[in-house]
Protein backbone atom coordinates (compact mmCIF):
# COMPACT_ATOMS: atom_id res chain seq x y z
CA UNK A 1 0.00 0.00 0.00
CA UNK A 2 1.39 3.42 -0.93
CA UNK A 3 1.71 6.13 1.68
CA UNK A 4 -0.97 8.11 -0.21
CA UNK A 5 -3.47 5.23 0.04
CA UNK A 6 -2.51 4.67 3.68
CA UNK A 7 -3.14 8.35 4.43
CA UNK A 8 -6.52 8.24 2.66
CA UNK A 9 -7.59 5.25 4.76
CA UNK A 10 -6.41 6.98 7.96
CA UNK A 11 -8.44 10.08 7.05
CA UNK A 12 -11.58 8.00 6.45
CA UNK A 13 -11.05 6.10 9.72
CA UNK A 14 -10.59 9.37 11.65
CA UNK A 15 -13.77 10.93 10.25
CA UNK A 16 -15.78 7.73 10.73
CA UNK A 17 -14.67 7.46 14.36
CA UNK A 18 -15.91 10.99 15.15
CA UNK A 19 -19.40 10.91 13.60
CA UNK A 20 -22.53 9.10 14.73
CA UNK A 21 -23.83 9.55 11.18
CA UNK A 22 -22.60 7.27 8.40
CA UNK A 23 -19.39 8.32 6.66
CA UNK A 24 -19.05 6.97 3.14
CA UNK A 25 -16.63 7.46 0.30
CA UNK A 26 -18.77 8.91 -2.47
CA UNK A 27 -18.11 11.23 -5.40
CA UNK A 28 -20.10 14.37 -6.11
CA UNK A 29 -23.53 13.75 -4.66
CA UNK A 30 -26.64 14.76 -6.59
CA UNK A 31 -30.32 13.96 -6.18
CA UNK A 32 -29.92 10.68 -8.09
CA UNK A 33 -26.95 9.43 -6.07
CA UNK A 34 -27.87 10.70 -2.59
CA UNK A 35 -28.05 7.93 0.01
CA UNK A 36 -31.61 7.25 1.16
CA UNK A 37 -33.24 5.16 3.89
CA UNK A 38 -35.83 2.43 3.22
CA UNK A 39 -38.65 5.00 3.25
CA UNK A 40 -36.88 6.98 0.51
CA UNK A 41 -35.96 9.89 2.79
CA UNK A 42 -32.50 11.38 3.17
CA UNK A 43 -30.94 10.80 6.57
CA UNK A 44 -27.89 12.91 7.51
CA UNK A 45 -24.53 11.51 6.42
CA UNK A 46 -21.03 12.59 5.44
CA UNK A 47 -19.62 11.87 1.98
CA UNK A 48 -15.88 12.12 1.45
CA UNK A 49 -13.89 11.82 -1.74
CA UNK A 50 -10.29 12.42 -2.66
CA UNK A 51 -8.89 14.21 -5.69
CA UNK A 52 -5.79 13.31 -7.66
CA UNK A 53 -2.61 14.51 -5.96
CA UNK A 54 -1.41 17.93 -7.15
CA UNK A 55 2.09 19.37 -7.31
CA UNK A 56 3.17 20.82 -4.00
CA UNK A 57 5.87 23.35 -3.20
CA UNK A 58 8.91 21.15 -2.63
CA UNK A 59 10.87 19.50 -5.41
CA UNK A 60 13.37 16.72 -4.80
CA UNK A 61 16.63 16.01 -6.60
CA UNK A 62 15.78 12.30 -6.47
CA UNK A 63 12.84 12.84 -8.81
CA UNK A 64 9.05 13.08 -8.74
CA UNK A 65 8.56 10.40 -6.07
CA UNK A 66 10.44 12.64 -3.64
CA UNK A 67 8.44 15.80 -4.40
CA UNK A 68 5.78 17.27 -2.14
CA UNK A 69 2.16 16.83 -3.25
CA UNK A 70 -1.19 18.18 -2.11
CA UNK A 71 -3.93 15.60 -1.57
CA UNK A 72 -7.36 17.22 -2.12
CA UNK A 73 -10.03 16.08 0.33
CA UNK A 74 -13.63 16.97 -0.48
CA UNK A 75 -16.33 16.78 2.16
CA UNK A 76 -20.06 16.89 1.57
CA UNK A 77 -22.38 16.87 4.55
CA UNK A 78 -25.87 15.87 3.45
CA UNK A 79 -29.01 16.38 5.52
CA UNK A 80 -32.75 16.97 5.13
CA UNK A 81 -32.41 20.61 6.29
CA UNK A 82 -29.68 23.25 6.02
CA UNK A 83 -29.11 23.59 9.77
CA UNK A 84 -28.11 19.95 10.18
CA UNK A 85 -25.93 20.09 7.05
CA UNK A 86 -24.16 23.17 8.44
CA UNK A 87 -23.68 21.59 11.87
CA UNK A 88 -22.17 18.46 10.32
CA UNK A 89 -19.89 20.62 8.18
CA UNK A 90 -18.71 22.62 11.21
CA UNK A 91 -17.88 19.35 12.97
CA UNK A 92 -16.00 18.05 9.92
CA UNK A 93 -13.90 21.22 9.78
CA UNK A 94 -13.17 20.93 13.51
CA UNK A 95 -12.07 17.30 13.10
CA UNK A 96 -9.87 17.79 10.03
CA UNK A 97 -8.30 21.23 10.44
CA UNK A 98 -4.69 20.81 11.55
CA UNK A 99 -4.80 17.01 11.64
CA UNK A 100 -1.63 15.29 10.44
CA UNK A 101 -0.59 11.76 9.56
CA UNK A 102 2.70 9.95 8.93
CA UNK A 103 4.21 11.08 5.61
CA UNK A 104 2.07 14.23 5.63
CA UNK A 105 1.81 17.78 6.84
CA UNK A 106 -1.39 19.11 8.40
CA UNK A 107 -4.80 19.43 6.79
CA UNK A 108 -5.67 22.96 5.69
CA UNK A 109 -8.94 24.48 4.52
CA UNK A 110 -9.06 25.35 0.80
CA UNK A 111 -11.25 27.99 -0.87
CA UNK A 112 -14.83 27.15 -1.70
CA UNK A 113 -17.75 25.58 0.03
CA UNK A 114 -21.34 26.51 0.67
CA UNK A 115 -24.74 24.98 1.35
CA UNK A 116 -26.67 23.94 -1.74
CA UNK A 117 -30.21 22.58 -2.10
CA UNK A 118 -30.65 19.21 -3.77
CA UNK A 119 -33.76 19.37 -5.90
CA UNK A 120 -35.75 16.74 -7.78
CA UNK A 121 -37.11 17.06 -11.31
CA UNK A 122 -40.06 19.11 -9.98
CA UNK A 123 -37.60 21.58 -8.38
CA UNK A 124 -38.68 20.52 -4.89
CA UNK A 125 -35.84 20.51 -2.38
CA UNK A 126 -35.28 17.04 -0.92
CA UNK A 127 -32.00 17.62 0.91
CA UNK A 128 -29.13 20.04 1.44
CA UNK A 129 -25.44 19.53 0.93
CA UNK A 130 -22.76 21.55 2.68
CA UNK A 131 -19.58 21.17 0.66
CA UNK A 132 -15.99 21.95 1.59
CA UNK A 133 -12.48 21.39 0.32
CA UNK A 134 -9.31 20.59 2.24
CA UNK A 135 -5.72 20.00 1.22
CA UNK A 136 -3.05 17.86 2.83
CA UNK A 137 0.66 18.03 2.03
CA UNK A 138 1.80 14.42 1.39
CA UNK A 139 4.87 12.52 0.26
CA UNK A 140 5.55 9.07 -1.10
CA UNK A 141 7.65 6.73 1.01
Amino acid sequence: MSTIEQTQEEILDLIDSQFAQPVIEQGVVDIDTVKRNLAGDVDPYVAIHFGMIQNGRGKSFIGPRGHDYILPIYGQCIAPNPKIARQLQNKLVNILLGEGFPWSGQIEQRPGGAIFPMTNSNSATEAYVSASSFGLLVQFE
